[in-house]
């Protein structure tokens, strides 16, 4: 019963937040590019405590944004060796589920990040300069078809 209680707190308390914090980094970059620039003027002058905990928040998730593609490089290289192991595995495989072992294959993550901020920051920011936003995420589609032609960062044979 023991090992079964640490299996699902391995999986909800580290594979889980992590993977839930890499798919919902579109939205996060969403909420955060909205709400940042009110949340530094307006946290010290906060009406309530509530307004004051949504606007640190906040400032949290922009951290969390900004800080999640240099944390998958380092945990990346730190722990390069280990990745085959089982026990390594169990408790960090859904990071890099899908990708092969190798150092070219494991920036697909970090590029897949920068995708959707660049995506957040031209659709917020350049509303009214519809060439502005077809020409950067046409830059960046390019730039990862080039990088998953080139390197095949996947397990699988489609791409």
């Amino acid at each position: 019963m023991r090992n079964v209680h640490n299996k699902i707190k391995g999986f909800f308390l580290w594979n889980f937040v992590i993977r839930l914090i890499f798919e919902t980094c579109l939205e996060f970059s969403i909420a955060v590019i909205i709400s940042l620039p009110f949340a530094i003027k307006k946290i010290r002058n906060s009406e309530n405590w509530l307004e004051a905990f949504d606007y640190g928040l906040v400032i949290f998730l922009a951290g969390t944004v900004l800080l999640l593609p240099l944390f998958i490089i380092f945990f990346y290289c730190l722990n390069y060796e280990k990745m085959g192991t089982e026990k390594f595995q169990k408790k960090f495989g859904s990071v890099y589920e899908g990708l092969r072992i190798n150092r070219s294959a494991l920036f697909y993550p970090v590029l897949f990040i920068l995708r959707r901020v660049s995506l957040a920051v031209v659709a917020l920011y350049a509303e009214e300069f519809v060439w502005l936003q077809l020409s950067s995420q046409l830059f960046f589609t390019m730039i990862s078809a080039c990088y998953l032609l080139h390197f095949k960062p996947f397990d699988g044979s489609l791409i």
